[in-house]
């Protein structure tokens, strides 16, 4: 039974690993898009569409929103896991 509870954390563990990865690479992206934003000067120096502007704007706010909402479930996941993993192995396994 032991076995079997190591098991599952590992693979838990090596799930949660993954989701970090693809996690740390949306960031990249997230701090790229949010940098140029940064750059971008306070007042328009082109007769451009200033609706374009706005869309693209809202568009890096909502990757950096998702970026930040994604964080949050991979925390709440984590804890949830641990809690689990700590439950299984503090209770006296009946097959030892």
């Amino acid at each position: 039974m032991q076995r079997e509870i190591s098991a599952a954390i590992a693979h838990l563990s090596e799930s949660q690993r993954e989701a970090v990865r693809i996690m740390e690479a949306e960031k990249h992206v997230v701090c790229h898009m949010s940098g140029l934003i940064a750059h971008m000067p306070d007042e328009l120096p082109f007769d451009g569409e200033l609706q374009e502007i706005v869309e693209n704007a809202s568009i890096v706010t909502k990757s950096v929103t998702a970026y930040l909402n994604s964080l949050a479930e991979l925390e709440d996941a984590l804890v949830i896991h641990l809690e689990l993993a700590l439950k299984e192995l503090s209770e006296p396994s009946h097959d030892e």
